[in-house]
């Protein structure tokens, strides 16, 4: 079975840089890691390969800029069997449709694929559309937050869900995608050898000719929202630290609010 696990190259915690004239993400190498989401959907994928006798096959597939090569041979590293990036400029500016649109066409591209995993949503986005979006255009089942994988046949998976009432047992025929909210509980040590092997392997680079893109329906042309500024949050004023017994800094608190008069409270 072709297993494939969607990734995405994101700027690293605290170091997000925006062109605010495009109003994009600065997408450098040296700033860049894999987004955590989809390293845990890595991890179930990796997970399902052993249950079933690692007799499955793993892509992972990014868009993304060149250096994302990098990124692929990490996922390499960790127990995919195959990287796949989708690279043109053509792509430059997608929104999260536009991205699932590219994705879609590269996951086609590669044939039958039984299951397909993505993270719930990206650290530099955090709109969780684009696996919902991904499962509609390729017109298969979709079962989004999932905590854990619990079974894989030939037909049905059996996953957990997360729900705002609690945890559901769910079974979905295949093909189907996932988006996973947490990291498997199986280890997957990865050895020296197998990291620096991965330094070596080739990456499958696909442009937008490869793929038959609609340019309408990737970039900026695809592309139904649109960023109108941004900008990075200025720390205004300077922090306060009261020393003392609890009770003292209790009351030293307590004194601070009524002398700004933070609660409109009249003395």
């Amino acid at each position: 079975m072709e297993i494939v696990v969607c990734v995405k190259q994101v700027p690293k915690s605290g170091e997000g840089r925006f062109d605010t004239v495009s109003n994009t993400v600065v997408r450098q190498n040296q700033y860049s890691q894999i987004n955590q989401m989809d390293s845990y959907a890595l991890s179930h994928a990796v997970a399902v390969k052993k249950q079933r006798g690692n007799t499955d096959v793993i892509t992972a597939i990014s868009m993304g800029p060149l250096f994302a090569e990098n990124m692929l041979r990490d996922c390499m590293a960790k127990g995919a069997d195959k990287g796949v990036l989708l690279s043109d400029k053509a792509f430059a500016g997608s929104d999260t449709l536009a991205t699932a649109y590219v994705l879609s066409k590269g996951i086609a591209s590669l044939g039958s694929c039984g299951l397909i995993l993505c993270g719930t949503h990206s650290s530099d986005g955090e709109t969780g559309h684009v696996g919902p979006s991904l499962a509609e255009m390729l017109q298969i089942n979709c079962i989004t937050n999932v905590l854990d994988v619990l079974s894989v046949t030939d037909r049905l998976v059996r996953v957990v869900k997360e729900t705002d009432y609690g945890h559901h047992i769910i079974d979905a025929e295949m093909p189907l995608l996932i988006t996973v909210a947490k990291e498997s509980s199986f280890t997957n040590i990865v050895s020296f050898r197998e990291m620096m092997n991965s330094r070596k392997a080739s990456i499958q680079l696909l442009k937008a000719n490869d793929l038959n893109i609609d340019l309408m329906r990737c970039g900026k042309n695809g592309s139904m929202t649109e960023i109108c500024r941004t900008y990075a949050n200025e720390i205004k004023g300077q922090g306060e630290l009261f020393q003392g017994t609890p009770s003292e800094q209790a009351k030293m608190l307590m004194e601070k609010i009524m002398e700004s008069n933070y609660l409109n409270l009249k003395h």
